[in-house]
């Protein structure tokens, strides 16, 4: 089997190791949050790789990016995860891009305490806590992106 994309491959991975939900509610949770997250990386992507990069990033960091972050915050608000109690494949690309907001706004990303708390559970997660540790820096976008981090 080939995948290519970054979706079909995530929830290819997810479907074999059972990281998909457990029922029709969990199901729809992680389908929602999956796009949410499509959406608000889109936004930052589209951002990052365009001339106007420093005003656009102004505007997005003082509008779309706070209230996509409330969205958020408020659907994860009473859970471990985002399908609650059990951890799925979206729960890796939303920390991805939640780790992408702290290192290039960190006091937009502070502002938001659950979303806060939410990396850091699962950061604590011993798999990502062991990548974490071991691996090498990397850039976020090409080395030629016009706002860029690394981690």
């Amino acid at each position: 089997m080939k995948l290519t994309q970054t979706l079909a491959i995530l929830r290819h991975i997810a479907r074999k190791y059972n990281l998909d939900g457990a029922n029709t509610q969990e199901k729809n949770d992680i389908s929602l949050m999956e796009q949410q997250i499509y959406d608000m990386n889109r936004a930052i992507v589209q951002i990052t790789y365009d001339p106007n990069c420093a005003k656009l990033k102004e505007d997005y960091i003082k509008g779309a990016l706070p209230d996509n972050l409330k969205l958020v915050e408020n659907f994860i608000r009473d859970r471990a995860f985002v399908a609650g109690t059990n951890v799925s494949y979206v729960d890796f690309w939303t920390y991805e891009f939640l780790l992408k907001i702290r290192t290039l706004v960190p006091d937009v990303f502070n502002k938001f305490p659950v979303l806060v708390q939410y990396a850091e559970r699962v950061e604590a997660l011993r798999a990502i806590a062991a990548y974490n540790k071991s691996h090498e820096p990397q850039l976020f976008n090409a080395t030629y992106a016009n706002w860029n981090g690394s981690f």
